[in-house]
């Protein structure tokens, strides 16, 4: 079955995240691989919403964040379901400077005090909720024609 992949425009992206438009221009130069990109998948508003809660939530320094990796949670985003995701968390290692992505029952067991946890599930709820609000704008371009199996 043919499915049609949506991109977002960067103004729209700002909407849905409550975003000022300096704030989301620094994060995308200091966070995002390709921060010079002119549209934003569903994934990748979710990785921008985990920056956000990093940021804003847990009160973490956009430089201390741009020591990770960004790159691989938007490739892991983009091929994971969103109902694989409402049980996983993306865990940031202090020591290491090193980040990766979990399921709650992997994470039970970690004991460490150097571990930053954002769980995926209650930000796809907030994306969802955004996603209802902003109902059908003009914005979305349509990227490419993909086969789901």
């Amino acid at each position: 079955m043919k499915t049609e992949t949506r991109g977002y425009k960067p103004h729209l992206v700002r909407d849905i995240l409550g975003l000022s438009k300096e704030r989301f221009r620094y994060w995308r130069n200091k966070l995002d691989p390709k921060p010079h990109r002119s549209y934003f998948t569903y994934s990748d508003i979710l990785a921008y919403r985990i920056m956000k809660t990093l940021i804003e939530d847990k009160r973490e320094p956009v430089e201390f964040l741009s020591r990770f990796d960004w790159s691989e949670l938007f490739k892991f985003l983009t091929v994971t379901s969103t109902q694989d995701l409402r049980i996983m968390v993306v865990a940031l290692h202090v020591e290491s400077n090193s980040m990766t992505i979990h399921s709650l029952e992997d994470i039970a067991n970690n004991k460490s005090n150097k571990v930053i946890f954002v769980y995926f599930e209650e930000l796809i709820e907030e994306q969802f909720s955004a996603f209802v609000q902003l109902g059908s704008p003009h914005n979305i371009v349509p990227i490419t024609q993909t086969l789901k199996a």
